[in-house]
């Protein structure tokens, strides 16, 4: 019979919930919207105060908006949207609202 041997586990890889990759691609979007400048990453602040960067795939301006995307990192969840491209458009309205 084989010996069990004693396994380490590594501490998982904790990653971003969709609402948080929607909350950076809105922010980039708009700041895109607004002021014609994209970055390559968006930093946002989490629930608990932690700041984090998100790594934008692109930023577009358009005559109606912008836009801008995200590729979700659920870390070690088995999460069905980790990997999946998420983004957001933003437009502004003539009316208030």
């Amino acid at each position: 019979m084989r010996e069990e041997t004693a396994e380490q586990p590594a501490p998982l890889r904790s990653g971003l919930t969709t609402g948080s990759c929607a909350t950076a691609t809105s922010l980039a979007a708009a700041r895109l919207l607004l002021s014609g400048v994209c970055h390559d990453a968006v930093e946002i602040t989490l629930p608990k105060g932690k700041k984090v960067q998100m790594r934008l795939e692109f930023c577009r301006l358009h005559a109606t908006g912008a836009e801008a995307g995200t590729i979700k990192d659920a870390g070690d969840d088995p999460d069905v949207t980790h990997g999946a491209l998420l983004f957001s458009r933003v437009r502004l309205r003539p009316e208030p609202g």
